[in-house]
Formats: C-alpha cells, sequence, structure tokens
C-alpha cells in the first residue's frame, strides 16, 4: 500500500488463501471510528483460516486522540496483529505523545463486501487503535501528569493514565528545567567552594581556575528521571578594592545524560557556557557578603528512538539568569580549630523555548522561576607555620536547600505536563586548602547531596589559586 499527497488508500481483497502471513503497512490518524477516510483500509471480504500482520509507522506529530477508526475489517477465521518486528511483543503503536493498542470488535459487514450473498458473508472483526493504559502494562506509570480521571476498575485506587511514547518519555526527562536549575546551584556553590579561603588576602588581584566533576540524577516530568555525568571547568579574576573583592569568571558544563527508566533507551548531551560576575565584602571579624550575578547559556541534544526502530532527535538552546546573596562567619573555637556558620538565598530564571524533535512532536517550554535557600555549618582545623602564617586547613560541611518556588510547565504538541520542584535536600562534605607559599593557594571539595528531587551522588572539584 503507498501513502502519498495526504490521501488514504482502501486494498479490498475478494479472497485470501494460503497460511504465509502477510505484512500490511498502513497510515492512520486518531479521529475516532466515524472517520472513514482517515486511514488507510484493508478490507477482505473471504479467507481461510491464517495470521496476517499490520506495521503501522511510528510518528512524533499532533496525533493525540483516543482512537482511530477501523483500520482492517477481516472475516473471524483470520487473526490480525501487529507486526512484532515494529511494534514489540507489547503490541504497541507510538503516534505522537501517545500509545496505542490494536482492538477488535464484532462489525457489520463493510459496504464492499456487500456483493456477498447473507449465506457466504462470514461474521467480520473490526480492527483500530485505541489509546494504551497503564492497566496494559503496570510496570508503566503513563502520563501522570494528565491522568485519564476514570478509577481503574482492578481496585488498586489508582488511576487510569495513558501511556507514554518513547520520545514523549525522552523529552519530559531531558526538556524539564530540573537539570539546569541543577546545574545553576552547582556551579554557585558558596564562597569557599568556589575561591577557596579568601580572608587575610594581602595581594591586590587574585587569578584563579576550577575543575569539578560530578554524578547526579534530578526528575523531569511525569515520573521520567535523569541520570547525567557533567564535568565543569571555571578560569576567574579578581581585584581588590579595601574590603571588597571584585571579579568575574568564565564557566563551562559539559554532560551526557541518560533516561533513569530501564525501559527507555533516550539520551541526551548539555553544554553549557557563561560569566559570572560577583562582589565580596570580609570583615577584620570574620564575617563575609558574597553576592553573585550570573548568566548561562544552555544548549541541549536530545536522542532516542521510535518503537519501529527509527532514530529522532532534537536540539533546544535557551538561557538561565541568577543572582545570590550570602552571608556568613568565621568563629575561632580554639587557637587553630573554627565553625562558620553561612546562609545564602538564590533566585534563578530560565527563559523557556520551543522546539521540535525530528520525528514531527512540538514542544513548548514554559519559563522557569527559582527560589533555594540554603543554611550550612563548615568546622576545620588551621594549619599555621611558626610565624602565625597559615598554611592550609581542613574542614568539614554540611546543611539544607529548600526550594521554595521550582513551578515548571511543558506542552508536547499542546498537551500540557506541568510539575513542582519544591522540597528540601541536604548536603555533606569535606574539604581542604593548602598554602605552599603566599601566593598560590589549591584546595578541594568531595560533597553529596540528597533531596526529594535532586540527589547528588558524588561530586569531586579542585581549585588553584594564584594572588599577585
Amino acid at each position: 500500500m503507498t501513502h502519498e499527497n495526504d490521501k488514504r488508500n482502501t486494498l479490498v481483497i475478494d479472497e485470501l488463501k494460503g497460511e504465509s502471513q502477510l505484512t500490511f503497512v498502513l497510515h492512520t490518524d486518531l479521529n475516532g471510528k466515524d472517520a472513514v477516510n482517515a486511514n488507510d483500509r484493508v478490507i477482505i471480504k473471504s479467507a481461510d483460516s491464517g495470521s496476517h500482520a499490520l506495521y503501522i509507522p511510528s510518528t512524533g506529530k499532533a496525533e493525540n486522540g483516543a482512537e482511530s477508526s477501523y483500520l482492517v475489517y477481516a472475516p473471524n477465521s483470520v487473526n490480525v496483529q501487529l507486526n512484532e518486528k515494529y511494534h514489540g511483543k507489547e503490541q504497541l503503536v507510538d503516534k505522537g505523545v501517545y500509545l496505542y493498542k490494536l482492538t477488535k470488535e464484532e462489525v457489520n459487514a463493510p459496504s464492499e463486501a456487500a456483493s456477498l450473498t447473507r449465506a457466504e458473508a462470514p461474521t467480520y472483526n473490526g480492527y483500530y487503535l485505541t489509546l494504551a493504559t497503564n492497566q496494559d502494562n503496570p510496570n508503566d506509570p503513563g502520563n501522570s501528569d494528565n491522568p485519564g480521571g476514570t478509577d481503574n476498575p482492578n481496585d488498586s485506587g489508582k488511576p487510569v493514565t495513558p501511556l507514554l511514547s518513547p520520545t514523549a518519555k525522552a523529552v519530559l526527562a531531558m526538556a524539564g528545567m530540573g537539570g539546569q536549575n541543577a546545574m545553576y546551584h552547582n556551579q554557585l556553590s558558596d564562597l569557599r567552594k568556589r575561591l577557596g579561603e579568601v580572608r587575610g588576602m594581602t595581594e591586590s588581584n587574585g587569578l584563579w581556575v576550577s575543575a569539578s566533576g560530578q554524578r547526579d540524577r534530578f526528575d523531569g516530568f511525569a515520573s521520567n528521571g535523569v541520570k547525567q555525568n557533567a564535568y565543569r571547568f571555571n578560569l576567574g579574576l579578581d581585584h581588590k578594592i579595601g574590603s571588597w573583592l571584585i571579579g568575574a569568571n568564565f564557566k563551562y558544563l559539559h554532560g551526557t545524560q541518560k533516561t533513569s527508566n530501564p525501559d527507555s533507551h533516550a539520551k541526551g548531551k548539555v553544554n553549557s557556557a557563561g560569566a559570572n560576575i560577583y562582589g565580596t565584602w570580609i570583615a577584620e571579624n570574620g564575617v563575609y557578603t558574597d553576592i553573585v550575578a550570573s548568566f548561562d547559556h544552555y544548549h541541549q541534544k536530545i536522542t532516542t528512538s521510535m518503537l519501529d526502530g527509527r532514530g529522532v532527535s532534537g536540539t533546544v538552546n535557551n538561557f538561565g539568569l541568577g543572582l545570590s546573596a550570602e552571608v556568613g562567619k568565621k568563629f575561632g573555637l580554639t587557637k587553630d580549630f573554627f565553625v562558620e556558620p553561612q546562609a545564602q538565598l538564590a533566585y534563578y530564571w530560565i527563559k523557556g523555548k520551543d522546539f521540535s524533535m525530528s520525528n514531527g512532536m512540538k514542544v513548548e517550554q514554559g519559563d522557569f522561576n527559582s527560589w533555594v535557600g540554603r543554611l550550612g555549618l563548615v568546622a576545620g582545623k588551621d594549619f599555621k607555620d611558626a610565624e602565625g602564617n597559615t598554611k592550609g586547613q581542613v574542614f568539614v560541611k554540611g546543611g539544607v536547600k529548600q526550594q521554595f518556588a521550582g513551578k515548571q510547565k511543558l506542552y508536547a504538541n499542546s498537551i500540557q505536563f506541568k510539575d513542582e520542584l519544591k522540597g528540601t535536600s541536604g548536603y555533606y562534605g569535606l574539604g581542604f586548602e593548602a598554602n605552599p607559599n603566599k601566593k598560590v593557594s589549591l584546595y578541594g571539595h568531595l560533597e553529596r547531596e540528597n533531596g526529594k528531587h535532586y540527589t547528588k551522588e558524588i561530586e569531586v572539584m579542585l581549585g588553584l589559586r594564584y594572588k599577585f
């Protein structure tokens, strides 16, 4: 069968004989059973017993209806199913955002079979596509953001939800703002982590560089999560003016991503470049205030494959703006031991962007606003030489973060998905600083974090600062 210029074709078979399986390629829309001209059709007027298959090409275009019209009319002596090569053992079709299954029901003889006498006419089955739900696959939660609204008749207490297509799962996992929000807060961190110990700096200028690697997990939409490995590089320069340290740094990040669901094979790559401008006020009594303004540009590529094996990809470019204020004070407990309580409040805004996947799925991101507060404590020991010069320090740290606002919204083929990233997380880690001479400082951190929507399995960071 062919599909040309959006025309639908009907193949009428007067008599089908033989046991060899045939595969019919059919193109279909999902406009309801009454939309007769919306599909390619196969009408088998009479046949011996046998089993035949359908291949219904996958697509990401806006086909969000509940069912198709009849694709096949066949005598009940004939069994029709989806071709396992293209539709898997689960017998599913991906059309746009959702998955569909092949359903049959007994129907009246089609008009094309009207020439058969009543004695000759068999009982017919009509085959059509209907929306697949989590009842068809209990291990798949489906679109939990947009449930069907009916209770599960199996008395499980769960709402009936439509199953998402592989393309939709990839988009909902990776095109959410949770990952970018986490990237911002990781690179922002705190003053000690970003610049090392800058108290007591007598030189006018500082040139610093840092590199880090981390492995983390974050939530997308509709219970679709992402695992990520990311690597970050920073290069900065600052100048001391009285009690203020004024500076800026360039930052770059590269990350590789994959969906957490083992049944999904979506992958992603993200690259981010941006800059921070910061001003740090340091008092002689150990009090500090650190203010940071940030700009980030993100380029993300999403890849997956449809059920029929054809690859899909899409790219999205957007940017974020952030502003953070941190305060803290270092208290000396003894000659060498100290504690440092910290408090921080950060705002981040990400501009949503519209983009398309290569299979025709249209995606619209809403803008994202985030407020995150942090309370932390550092406890450590300074090491000094005989002249009282600090040669280094070691410390442990811990604290809590609270996401006060984090609503995100996304449309896939005009279907709305929404989520909120509010929640609390806890972090802990350890670090060091070594000063081989008065002009050079080497510092590093090891950190973990665990929360409702975000988990940092591990982060390792090393930095070098040269004062002149």
